[in-house]
């Protein structure tokens, strides 16, 4: 699948909490190519990066990434699939032509 299906598809998936738009931490990692425990552990090590507006972590069920924290953590992964993830984002954003 690529980059703009797999985005497609997180915002397909994500839902509403208590109001806000959020992405669970499994559709992300899968997304940004990471396993969802080097996603946790990322953020864990990167707590003050992600405002409370940008992530919310619920303990039994995992962490919940709004536009923002997804913008966020995009920005801090290493993956191959994590960096043209972030451009995606990036020009998916912006709007910025691939030419």
């Amino acid at each position: 699948m690529n980059t703009h299906a797999l985005l497609d598809d997180l915002k397909k998936r994500s839902r509403f909490i208590e109001g806000h738009r959020y992405s669970s931490d499994i559709d992300v990692a899968a997304a940004f190519g990471v396993s969802v425990r080097y996603l946790r552990w990322t953020v864990s090590c990167n707590r003050s990066r992600f405002p409370d507006d940008a992530l919310y972590r619920d303990r039994s069920n995992g962490c919940f990434f709004t536009e923002v924290g997804i913008l966020l953590l995009s920005g801090i992964l290493n993956s191959p699939q994590a960096v043209q993830t972030s451009i995606e984002i990036i020009r998916e954003l912006f709007g910025f032509n691939r030419n």
